[in-house]
């Protein structure tokens, strides 16, 4: 996905991530996830997350957005799909996010992620302000969803609904559509009313079937 490259040689200031995987069995999508330490101290006593600059809050406080959220007669909730790896990092800046990767040979490689990383503290700013630069530049297409990218996200959550099946449908589609055109996918829907949820689990449907069907394919040519 591009999320990673072969280092780049540069005589620029580099750092290295220490790096280890965590286990969730009983996760429905990301069974096996890579935690980045960047607040781990390099040779010169200081850590990457030490010298960065976090940037200003823009995270929406989560009292607020669940009391308003309660107010709605029809609700719904969603996750923003891999949200930081869809942004991608400078690439001036990615030498400062490196790792050392020892392939299945046991050889060892350099890599660079190429994009934001969770575990670094401008994360969440660089994450919520890509977010926030999206709603304003597609604002005069999707006017509905822009705002709601503004005020109804609590960073990749979506927390929101409507009194009126008509606008919550549309409000659906216009997110939906606003966030596919900046390389992001909206998932996990959630509802407490099933039509809301249907253009969801037919798309799903159709994904698992389309995936069933090419892994029949694979083993039948094997």
């Amino acid at each position: 996905m591009n999320h990673m490259k072969p280092a780049v040689e540069t005589k620029s200031l580099e750092c290295y991530l220490p790096h280890h995987g965590v286990l969730k069995f009983d996760s429905n999508t990301t069974k096996l996830r890579a935690v980045f330490n960047a607040s781990e101290k390099t040779s010169t006593g200081f850590s990457l997350n030490d010298l960065m600059e976090c940037g200003p809050k823009l995270q929406r406080d989560i009292l607020e957005l669940l009391l308003s959220w309660r107010a709605y007669k029809y609700v719904y909730t969603a996750d923003c799909e891999k949200m930081y790896r869809m942004i991608k990092v400078q690439e001036d800046d990615q030498q400062l996010q490196k790792i050392i990767w020892r392939n299945e040979q046991g050889t060892m490689q350099e890599f660079q992620l190429c994009t934001v990383t969770y575990g670094m503290k401008a994360a969440p700013y660089l994450a919520l302000r890509t977010m926030q630069q999206l709603a304003s530049d597609d604002a005069d297409v999707y006017p509905i969803a822009a705002e709601i990218l503004k005020k109804r996200f609590y960073v990749d959550d979506l927390i929101y609904g409507s009194n009126k099946i008509e606008e919550a449908k549309q409000a659906q589609r216009q997110l939906i559509d606003i966030l596919r055109g900046g390389g992001f996918n909206l998932r996990k829907w959630s509802s407490n009313e099933p039509r809301l949820l249907e253009d969801y689990l037919t798309t799903k449907l159709m994904s698992l079937l389309s995936t069933s069907t090419t892994a029949h394919h694979h083993q039948l040519r094997h």
